[in-house]
């Protein structure tokens, strides 16, 4: 199954804790707040928020596994 991938936010954590803290306030104010409750009301089959980690960097990242679902978030948030 191939998944398309949209990268919401970059973030480099300073601190070797083994804890990913998501700054939410930030990620609603640089994606949108509804934006973001959209992607997490969607089921996780279809689509679902992961965290790529690559040493200090970090990315929150959508994930779409259903071309439709895909296509709506694109009509809605088309950049």
């Amino acid at each position: 199954m191939k998944t398309n991938r949209i990268v919401l936010l970059e973030w480099e954590v300073y601190s070797p804790n083994d804890n990913i803290d998501i700054d939410w306030p930030q990620l609603h104010r640089a994606v949108g707040e509804d934006q973001v409750h959209w992607l997490l009301g969607q089921p996780i089959t279809k689509c679902q928020l992961v965290v790529d980690k690559l040493l200090r960097k970090h990315k929150l990242v959508a994930e779409f596994y259903d071309p439709q679902v895909l296509t709506a978030y694109h009509l809605m948030w088309a950049k």
